[in-house]
């Protein structure tokens, strides 16, 4: 009962979300920050995808990959907000973060923590990168950030919980991998 409880809020999550391709200013506070990483279905799979991954890694990397994905894209965010970075690989990256995270998760890559630590760190970044490109001049940075930061910390748990609820269904976890990556696909190809 309790797995279809968490697929069906999946389901419903994922259905909501809609493409986050034309990242646009709306970054204007808490309540911003909170909502964006569930407005944008390539936001909303990767941090729920990062949870997965870490899952299915287990040990350090349940606690670690999260981390550092919060941390890193942070960081980005930052630069972003401050001015300082406006790179246009961010989009790609964002969408390679989907092919290669559902990749990974599909067929169930096991890189060392350190390898799976930098991944996670740079795709976080892009991650970052996009949310402070759309802070809104003005509002309360500090608020946006913490609301984004938050809901991230959140999707990764949703990811953490949903892997270790399916663990003995590998096709479920598969399947989430192959949508993941195949909604990265379509996205570079846009």
């Amino acid at each position: 009962m309790m797995k279809r409880a968490i697929l069906s809020a999946l389901v419903i999550l994922f259905a909501d979300a809609m493409p986050a391709l034309a990242h646009s200013g709306h970054g204007s506070g808490l309540t911003d920050g909170l909502a964006h990483p569930i407005t944008g279905i390539d936001h909303l799979l990767a941090m729920v995808a990062v949870g997965v991954w870490a899952a299915m890694l287990g040990s350090r990397a349940i606690i670690a990959l999260p981390v550092v994905f919060v941390l890193s894209m942070i960081a980005g965010s930052g630069l972003a907000i401050g001015g300082g970075l406006t790179s246009p690989g961010a989009e790609p990256l964002i969408a390679a973060s989907l092919l290669l995270l559902g990749g990974a998760i599909a067929t169930g890559t096991a890189p060392n923590l350190p390898l799976a630590v930098g991944i996670t760190a740079i795709f976080a970044f892009a991650h970052g990168e996009a949310h402070g490109l759309e802070y809104t001049a003005g509002a309360d940075a500090g608020l946006y950030v913490a609301g984004f930061a938050t809901t991230t910390a959140l999707l990764h748990a949703t990811g953490v919980g949903a892997a270790c609820a399916v663990r003995h269904y590998a096709h479920l976890q598969r399947a989430f991998g192959c949508l993941t990556a195949a909604v990265g696909v379509t996205l570079l190809a846009a």
